[in-house]
């Protein structure tokens, strides 16, 4: 690790935040918002309903996982995309429909299992 960078980011419209970031090389794209920043936001995890309650300059947010739509319609997903790009969205969609498809049970294991190491 020899990268840091500056990030400022939103959790919906109203938690704003800045944090330093420590820059790895990884197959994957991400934000780990580790103890750290937790404690430092003073965080409290509810697990039972997945919520975050943080605190930030004396104000307390609540943070809550997205809640997916029931009875999705996928030709609606795309509604209010431009209208050149839909149909071939649709078109794709519909053919790896194999792909949007909820798992049923759990990935096998993998081999290699990656650490973060500090």
């Amino acid at each position: 690790m020899t990268r840091q960078c500056k990030l400022r980011f939103a959790i919906g419209s109203t938690f704003v935040d800045e944090v330093e970031l420590d820059i790895i090389h990884l197959d994957i794209c991400g934000i780990v918002l580790g103890s750290a920043y937790l404690y430092d936001r003073k965080a409290i995890f509810y697990r039972v309903e997945n919520k975050y309650q943080l605190t930030k300059d004396g104000i307390e947010y609540i943070i809550t996982a997205h809640k997916l739509k029931k009875d999705h319609d996928k030709t609606n997903i795309f509604e209010g995309c431009d209208a050149k790009q839909k149909d071939n969205l649709e078109k794709v969609v519909l053919e790896y429909d194999i792909l949007f498809q909820k798992p049923k049970d759990l990935p096998p294991k993998r081999e290699i299992v990656h650490d973060l190491l500090y």
